[in-house]
Parts: C-alpha cells; sequence; structure tokens
C-alpha cells in the first residue's frame, strides 16, 4: 500500500468542485429553564420552563403544540 502525506492528500482535495462550503445556521433553543423563575410572555405566569413559541418563550399552557 503506498503511503500518502497529509499535504499531498489536501492538495489533491482541495481542487475538488463538488464539495463547496455550506451555511451552518445556529441552533434555535427549544426552552429555557431557569431556577428562581420566569414569567410567561404571553400571559405572564410565574414558571421555570418557558418554550419557545414561534420566537416568543411562553408558559406550557400558552405553547401551541
Amino acid at each position: 500500500m503506498e503511503e500518502t502525506s497529509l499535504d499531498t492528500f489536501v492538495e489533491s482535495h482541495s481542487e475538488d468542485d463538488t464539495h463547496s462550503a455550506t451555511t451552518v445556521e445556529s441552533a434555535t433553543p427549544t426552552a429555557r429553564w431557569a431556577n428562581d423563575g420566569q414569567h410567561c410572555q404571553k400571559c405572564d405566569s410565574p414558571t421555570q420552563r418557558l418554550w419557545n413559541d414561534d420566537g416568543t418563550f411562553v408558559c406550557s399552557q400558552c405553547k401551541s403544540w
């Protein structure tokens, strides 16, 4: 078996146009947790866990499941 140096491997694969860089989107948080409690952004009820509902963090009662 023929050994290939890392530099040779990188050079041979860097000219490959079939793979292009892609943009990766940041992860979207689905929930928040706070031991000291937070308030629902919709009904203002105190809760420890808030759920993401189209960009608004709400309690489980206000979340559209």
